[in-house]
């Protein structure tokens, strides 16, 4: 299987104020981050400061790989 297949793809979009929003939504954004790094999930994301980051860092930190949207795509492992 490929592993670019959209299938195998999760997207995180978010907000800049991010952390100034309640705590509980932080640990669940981290949460699903971590679980799409840890079970072979592509995570696309602008990468944006604030909710963006957060997830691809998460993701990275639990083995996994992000995809950078910008005005093309680039990988990041």
């Amino acid at each position: 299987m490929s592993p670019w297949r959209p299938s195998s793809t999760v997207a995180f979009i978010g907000t800049r104020e991010f952390h100034t929003g309640p705590p509980a939504l932080r640990q669940i954004v981290i949460a699903a981050a971590q679980h799409a790094g840890t079970h072979d999930l592509i995570l696309n994301t602008g990468a944006a400061e604030g909710a963006d980051q957060t997830a691809a860092i998460s993701a990275l930190q639990a083995g996994g790989r992000v995809r950078l949207v910008s005005r093309g795509w680039l990988t990041i492992y």
